[in-house]
């Protein structure tokens, strides 16, 4: 909790960046459905290259970020103002990301539920819960899609399936936000970034 207190705004803006990015895709998906309107396997199709573009556009946002915040602590720890955690990126990323994930898990607890005591019930709270986390999960949309079309998922198993593929992709972001801070702390760089050099000279 001292970490929330402490980077609260850090945190937030890692969030905010997801929400960002979410509300970008949905642009981007919206104009597609128009052009594609016609064909599902062409909206599918297309639909993937809009979510890899904007799954890696998240994920080098949140790198340059979190490299940010790596290398200001390096110059804090070198100071003898702060205590090294190798493990912070892990922490700043599951702060800002337990919202998203609470509601994904969720919905597939409930779906198991629901597969394995057919009450409506759960199936309903599955549904709302999926639909409010679909929101913040928009940039894996096209790939989780196509995935599911591609083994071709259907029934009571394509939301479960659906679910669990949401959540390996937001722990993909979680490991890049530790990546990040880890060779922001080291000074070593996967791009060139404004942010970066500016750091170095405070």
């Amino acid at each position: 909790m001292k970490l929330l207190k402490e980077q609260f705004y850090d945190i937030l803006r890692l969030l905010i960046n997801q929400i960002g990015i979410a509300i970008f895709s949905f642009l981007l998906y919206s104009a597609v459905s128009m052009i594609s309107e016609d064909s599902k396997d062409l909206r599918v199709q297309i639909n993937l290259y809009v979510s890899i573009f904007a799954t890696l556009f998240l994920f080098v946002l949140l790198y340059t970020v979190t490299w940010e915040y790596g290398a200001k602590d390096r110059i804090r720890v070198d100071g003898g103002r702060l205590q090294y955690d190798r493990l912070k990126g892990f922490k700043m990323a599951g702060f800002a990301y337990s919202p998203i994930v609470f509601l994904v898990a969720l919905a597939l607890i409930f779906g198991i539920l629901f597969i394995g005591t057919d009450v409506n019930g759960f199936g309903t709270a599955q549904t709302v819960l999926a639909l409010i986390a679909a929101f913040f999960v928009f940039p894996y949309t096209g790939i989780v899609a196509f995935i599911l079309s591609s083994f071709e998922i259907t029934g009571a198993y394509y939301s479960l399936v659906q679910e669990g593929l949401y959540l390996v992709l937001i722990l993909l972001s979680i490991g890049v936000i530790q990546f990040a801070y880890t060779m922001g702390y080291k000074e070593k760089k996967l791009f060139s970034s404004s942010a970066g050099n500016k750091t170095k000279k405070q």
